[in-house]
Order: structure tokens, then C-alpha cells, then sequence
């Protein structure tokens, strides 16, 4: 079965393979949460198994990238252990157990090793950045060395949440898969199926927290969202002139176990004033961007700060109050 969104990268990626026309790098571009390093391992699954020496021959007829999870090549993926696999991505700092800035040249010069080196149970070696955004200035450089004269059979699989800050030169030697945001009646309907008990406010919730990124909404599907959501069209709709609203997500949502839905509220907080903000025109539609923004700076600060979680949730509920009515604004500045 095709992951929800991939249809079109993973049918360019089989067309690729099955002609014979496999390209040495792909660049797997767009927004966080729609699955590109997943696609980039189900891709390098599928090539490391179809390349083991235990395959009698290579598929060319092949019309998905499922069916090998419970292949040898996967259980030595998953374990660390196939010496044609490396993934480079920003490492844990074991004494603070946050993770580094950006991925080291170190680590793309360790991983240039595996180039050099002989095949050893697979014909393919495969290689995923995740994120290409994340390499040192020195790293990337190091990477477009092995990207202008790959060895034979080797694939790279680059991800990028933002190609257009890549080195050109690093884009050009790359074939391009777009992924792209899933609409929200889609989103709705597949969250409907893979969460058949939950209710509409669940539902409604989560396809606006995704941003048509299924990764995103499947992140907060057991968090309890149906309430924080009706509390914010609450906001929106009618205001809250008492605070009573505001004070009770102020205070459910600082609570000590309440910590995914405080997170899921961060990332709601700034998706609804964007939604607002894209639904009017005129002065209404500037005054809620001006809201989006101050609020995507207090969620963001929020995240890298861990500041007082009630006085952050106090902030963003007033830039939410009253949104709807500030979109209405358009409409009065258009009849003037």
C-alpha cells in the first residue's frame, strides 16, 4: 500500500527503476511531517534487498516499494549492521541528550568511507541525508565531492524541508521528488479511517494541527485535542470577555502530564491565525498576519525556552480572540 501523499514520488522512483534509469541522488523536497524520510528508508529497503546476494534476480517489473520490511536487508538496517546503509543525521550529545546543530563534515567524511569500500552482500549502496538543511557549510561541500563522481550503484537520498537554501550545485546533481501537502477533506477522510473512534472535534483538531502533513496529525492522535479545539473556535467565534475560556486552557494545559497536548496547542495556536489570515483580504487579512506572526514567535520561543507555560498559553489565547472578527474587517474596508 502507498503511504498517503507518495503516490507520485514513489510511481517516479519504480519508472526510474524499472527502465533502468535509476539516478545516483534524489533530492526529496518539502514541508516537515509528509513522510520524506520514510519514503528515502522504504526506498533504500527496497534497493538493498533487491541488490542481496540472496536475490536471484533484480525486479523490473516491480510496482511498489512495500513487501520488504521483513527482508534480511531491512533486519540489518534496523540493527545498525548492513554495511551498504548509512544514514546521516544530527547526533545526540550523550551527556546534555540534545541533539547538535548541524551534521558535522566529520560525518559525511566517515560516511565517504563506505564509497571507497567493496560490496560486500548487496550490489547497491545507499546513503540518506536527513536533513541535507542540517549539513555544515564544510559538510555540504564534502557531500557535493561524492555527488559529482558517485561510484556505481550507489544512491543517495537527500532530505530537504527547505531546497532552496541547498547549494545549486548540489541540487543540480539531484533528480527532484516534490512532496506536497495533502488537502484537508483528504486528510480528514484518511484520518477518519486509520482513527475510526474518534469523534468530529478529534478529527477537526488534528487535520488543522497536520497542515496537510499526515506525520504531524499522527503525532497528536492520543493526545486529548477535542476540547482544546472547541475551546479555540470558542475564541475566535465568540470571544472570551470573562476569560474564562483562557483560564481554563491556562491551566489545563500547564499541568505536569499535559505536556503533548501544551505542544499540540503551540502548533494550533499559530496554524489558525495563518487560516484566518489566508480566508480574509484588506486590513483584516494584515492585522491577523501581523497575529500569526507574534504568535508563531511566542510558540517558537516557547519550544527553545520552556518559559512559564500558562503566561505562554495566556498570550497566545489573546492573539486568537476575536480572529474571526478581524477577518470580518475586510469586508467593512471593501464596502467603504
Amino acid at each position: 500500500m502507498t503511504w498517503l501523499g507518495h503516490e507520485a514520488a514513489e510511481q517516479a522512483f519504480l519508472d526510474a527503476w524499472n527502465g533502468g534509469r535509476m539516478h545516483h541522488a534524489w533530492l526529496l523536497a518539502g514541508p516537515k511531517g509528509l513522510g520524506k524520510a520514510a519514503f528515502a528508508l522504504r526506498a533504500a529497503r527496497f534497493l538493498l534487498a533487491q541488490g542481496s546476494a540472496a536475490a536471484d534476480a533484480e525486479d523490473r517489473t516491480a510496482t511498489t516499494l512495500e513487501g520488504f520490511d521483513d527482508s534480511a536487508a531491512s533486519h540489518l538496517i534496523d540493527a545498525g549492521a548492513h554495511p551498504e546503509f548509512k544514514r546521516l543525521e544530527r547526533l545526540e550529545n550523550e551527556k546534555t541528550g540534545s541533539l547538535a546543530r548541524s551534521i558535522s563534515v566529520d560525518q559525511v567524511r566517515a560516511a565517504s568511507a563506505l564509497l571507497t569500500s567493496t560490496t560486500s552482500i548487496s550490489r547497491y549502496r545507499t546513503i540518506i541525508v536527513d536533513s541535507a538543511d542540517d549539513l555544515e557549510a564544510a559538510g555540504a561541500n564534502a557531500l557535493l565531492k561524492s555527488l559529482e563522481e558517485p561510484p556505481a550503484n550507489t544512491i543517495f537520498f537527500l532530505v530537504s524541508h527547505n531546497s532552496g537554501r541547498l547549494l545549486p550545485t548540489i541540487r543540480s546533481r539531484c533528480r527532484l521528488l516534490n512532496f506536497r501537502a495533502i488537502g484537508d477533506d483528504v486528510m480528514a477522510s484518511w484520518l477518519r479511517e486509520t482513527m475510526p473512534d474518534a469523534g468530529a472535534d478529534a478529527i477537526a483538531s488534528l487535520t488543522a494541527l497536520a497542515g496537510g502533513a499526515p506525520a504531524r496529525a499522527l503525532r497528536f492522535r492520543d493526545s486529548d485535542l477535542a476540547s482544546v479545539w472547541r475551546d479555540l473556535e470558542r475564541l475566535g467565534e465568540q470571544g472570551d470577555a470573562d476569560l474564562s475560556i483562557t483560564t481554563r486552557l491556562s491551566q489545563s494545559l500547564s499541568l505536569k502530564g499535559a505536556n503533548e497536548s501544551y505542544e499540540a496547542f503551540l502548533e494550533l495556536a499559530p496554524t489558525l491565525l495563518s487560516r484566518a489570515a489566508r480566508a480574509a483580504d484588506g486590513r483584516g487579512a494584515a492585522l491577523l498576519v501581523d497575529r500569526w506572526r507574534e504568535a508563531s514567535r511566542i510558540a517558537s520561543s516557547a519550544i527553545a525556552t520552556s518559559p512559564d507555560k500558562a503566561l505562554t498559553v495566556f498570550e497566545l489565547c489573546r492573539l486568537l480572540t476575536h480572529r474571526s472578527d478581524m477577518a470580518a474587517l475586510s469586508n467593512q474596508f471593501a464596502a467603504g
